[in-house]
């Protein structure tokens, strides 16, 4: 099963991710939003509506909350579905709303019950998912001015899960503590994140996350959601043909 997509129809959808991703960032900057749920919900909106604008006529979007009792199991809280004459590509993503004000503030906390740090938790849950899906992190950044010049201006940060857990091993001394701001800052300098558009046109492009085949419909999507214990919050792209 192979997954085909045009350049052209790649990039607009790489486009529309980033255009909604700068505008509800600005929204952040502005406290129009002020929360990791807004966040989510602004982007997903604006991100459905550019899609279904009259910017394109070869796309086409729906949101859906699709509830059931796994929605933890990935680790992650959106799904995007990308497809294209049948086939498709999924990513999933972790946000976090962290703090960029102090470099030593603890912006995570403990797993319920546990010592260990509950990104790192989530980091592990994802790792189950990481070899079909194209699993990422993503930062988001209400600083004006940025501390890093590894840091995205005007979107939140993102980065692949496989980099975020690789410095979690490597580079952290104890992968199960907390994480604060300056590992934040440190991982961004290391690993260089990205918008969300070019992770999308990655996602498109590259062999990135396996293609795989889901049911066509409402029906269908929150089927393949359910039995894979995907994340609730969903947006279905389709090329149209």
């Amino acid at each position: 099963m192979s997954f085909e997509i045009s350049v052209e129809i790649a990039e607009q959808i790489a486009m529309f991710a980033l255009y909604a991703d700068m505008s509800t960032n600005l929204d952040l900057k502005r406290r129009i939003i002020d929360s990791k749920k807004e966040y989510i919900e602004s982007f997903n909106k604006r991100f459905a509506g550019f899609i279904d604008g009259p910017l394109s006529s070869s796309l086409s979007a729906e949101r859906m909350v699709i509830p059931h009792n796994k929605k933890k199991k990935s680790g992650c809280d959106t799904t995007i579905i990308i497809s294209s004459k049948g086939v498709s590509k999924i990513a999933i993503s972790k946000y976090k709303y962290p703090s960029f004000q102090d470099p030593q503030m603890y912006w995570d906390r403990h797993k319920k019950r546990s010592e260990k740090s509950l990104f790192s938790s989530q980091l592990d849950k994802q790792q189950k998912y990481s070899d079909e899906y194209a699993v990422m992190e993503k930062f988001i950044n209400n600083k004006i001015i940025n501390q890093t010049q590894a840091m995205t201006k005007d979107t939140a940060n993102c980065i692949w899960h496989a980099d975020v857990m690789s410095f979690n091993q490597s580079c952290r001394q104890h992968p199960e503590s907390l994480w604060n701001t300056q590992h934040l800052l440190d991982l961004f300098d290391e690993k260089n994140p990205s918008d969300i558009g070019s992770m999308l046109k990655a996602v498109c492009l590259d062999p990135i996350a396996v293609p795989v085949s889901i049911p066509s419909g409402k029906i269908g999507i929150k089927n393949y959601i359910r039995e894979n214990k995907l994340p609730s919050r969903v947006l279905s792209i389709n090329v149209i043909d």
